[in-house]
């Protein structure tokens, strides 16, 4: 691609093209190191298929040849829409083998939601199983074509790969500089904006983690957070291809499931938000040898107390990870070593191709202590010199993506500050993000939900803390002074529920006559947020 071609799209030409030191270069031949190494080792399971690494090269074929043959070429997108099985990550690395360009759909996303992200991307396939299908499709301007898949079971999908069976690696020239996956993330505005990543992004990441903490790279890797995301693709079955691991996809978060699945596979790795760790750590129905393999426990996504921690130190006799990162970084930025001292503040190290800093609202760094703007780019010398790239920018959001990719660094919109110990502390997420769980729900898509029925006067929608979720959601309603309330908390009660994803349908409603503003009549949700957990603390007691 040139600079216009970029340009095209709303992007922006990687800063540089330096290759990565290391044997990974792109995706699309990730799994020849293990082929060269010994093919015949376990590479890839699920609840109904396994893989070695020979089998799942030939899988890939396979799939590759069937998409070609549905139109899937370069540029091209493809979006995917399942649970956590085999088959995501087969089709993931078919398209980057294709030089197409992967969108992954939330399972968890209503039908409309769906369906907007996918003409957002101007997605040519849709890979999903009947039920989502068929519930997508009404939703669409204009059809796109569709793939049925169906783990474990006769479908499209396992119909079109046994007719390709055999097939060669596809004869297609990679450029890892070009688009290849589209990540929708959501601004604090709630408008849903498709990060761009190239495979160059996601091979960097992989080999920077790797230099950086070896130690964090385990030989059998759970996956139990949606595929469908891309960080957790990277996190997960790539980190664990580049290692010759192998990667166990989970097709349910439900405690019990997981247990037995990290008992079954004696899963050593895996990338959770805080419930899971909760969960399995708490449990009576979980015995602790169900879960003793699990030596290498990476929390994130989500606020993680610190008795949390210490409560895997305790069953564990060593420190869970705790990281910070963003999809347009992509993934990880930094994150903490179970060889260092805990620091409840700390989110850890910078990895080793990566420059972070803490920039002022002028954009020139701050002293060491000083909150700012966490800022990220490429590191300036050694080895790993100016080979990080971050997002290419957003989908056709040319606007946006100057914004975020100014004067050279990734603009977080996170504040933070770098201690003396070199550690990135992260002191607000992006302003008004709730993290629930591992997922984040932005208040202003349901803030504009609720403001849309009749009765309400004004609303917000705040996150309060919650041990085992981080935060949960909370709407707090002003009502017009006429409006029956209790009817009309019914009506948005129901609204919310048949409207929006679960995890974004508040678990905690407040009826105000007013609420806290400033002078320029906007709520002041910190202090809102003090008023409900005031509130709910003495209700408690």
């Amino acid at each position: 691609m040139d600079d216009r071609d970029y340009a095209d799209l709303g992007l922006l030409p990687p800063p540089a093209r330096r290759p990565i030191p290391g044997p990974v270069q792109d995706i699309a031949t990730l799994l020849d190191l293990q082929l060269d190494r010994d093919p015949n080792v376990p590479a890839l399971a699920g609840k109904h298929a396994r893989y070695t690494y020979a089998e799942l090269d030939a899988a890939v074929n396979a799939a590759a040849a069937a998409l070609a043959e549905r139109g899937v070429a370069r540029g091209v997108r493809v979006a995917m829409s399942i649970a956590n099985h085999p088959e995501i990550v087969i089709a993931f690395l078919a398209v980057q083998r294709l030089a197409g360009i992967w969108v992954g759909i939330n399972l968890a996303l209503a039908a409309a939601e769906k369906a907007k992200l996918i003409e957002t991307a101007g997605v040519s396939l849709l890979i999903a199983e009947a039920e989502t299908i068929e519930a997508v499709l009404p939703q669409l301007a204009a059809p796109v074509a569709t793939l049925a898949v169906e783990a474990g079971a006769e479908s499209a999908w396992s119909a079109a790969l046994a007719a390709h069976a055999g097939a060669p690696r596809p004869a297609v020239e990679i450029d890892p500089f070009a688009p290849a996956a589209i990540a929708f993330t959501s601004g604090t505005t709630g408008v849903p904006k498709g990060v761009v990543h190239s495979q160059h992004n996601m091979a960097v990441v992989l080999e920077g983690r790797l230099a950086s903490a070896p130690d964090q790279y385990k030989p059998v890797d759970g996956v139990g957070l949606p595929l469908t995301i891309l960080n957790l693709i990277i996190l997960g079955p790539l980190s664990s291809f580049r290692v010759g691991g192998l990667s166990v996809c989970i097709e349910t978060l439900h405690p019990p499931v997981v247990a037995r699945r990290i008992a079954e596979e004696k899963i050593s790795s895996m990338q959770m938000a805080p419930p899971t760790l909760y969960d399995l750590l708490t449990r009576p129905d979980i015995a602790r040898e169900d879960i003793a393999t699990l030596t290498n426990a990476s929390v994130g996504g989500a606020h993680v107390p610190d008795s949390l921690r210490q409560r895997y130190f305790d069953a564990f006799g060593r420190e869970s990870t705790f990281g910070y990162g963003l999809t347009e970084a992509p993934t990880a930025v930094c994150a903490t070593r179970a060889d260092r001292p805990r620091r409840a503040a700390s989110s850890g190290l910078p990895f080793v191709h990566l420059d972070v800093a803490i920039l002022d609202a002028e954009g020139a760094r701050v002293a060491q202590g000083e909150t700012g703007e966490i800022c990220v780019r490429a590191v300036s010398d050694g080895v790993w010199a100016d080979v990080y790239t971050p997002m290419l920018g957003y989908w056709h959001r040319p606007e946006d993506s100057a914004k975020a990719l100014k004067d050279g660094w990734l603009h977080t919109g996170d504040v933070g500050l770098l201690d003396e110990f070199g550690e990135v502390n992260v002191k607000d997420r992006a302003k008004d993000l709730i993290l629930r769980g591992g997922a984040n729900v932005y208040p202003a898509e349901i803030e504009r939900l609720i403001l849309d029925i009749p009765g309400v006067a004004a609303c917000a929608v705040v996150g309060l803390p919650d041990e085992r979720l981080g935060e949960t959601v909370a709407a707090v309603i002003q009502p017009d002074p006429a409006a029956e309330r209790a009817e009309l908390l019914a009506r948005v009660q129901a609204i919310c529920a048949s409207s929006l994803a679960k995890y974004k349908v508040p678990a905690h409603w407040f009826l105000r006559d007013e609420m806290p503003r400033n002078q320029m009549n906007k709520v002041v949700k910190p202090k809102l947020i003090e008023q409900l957990v005031e509130e709910t603390a003495a209700a408690a007691a």
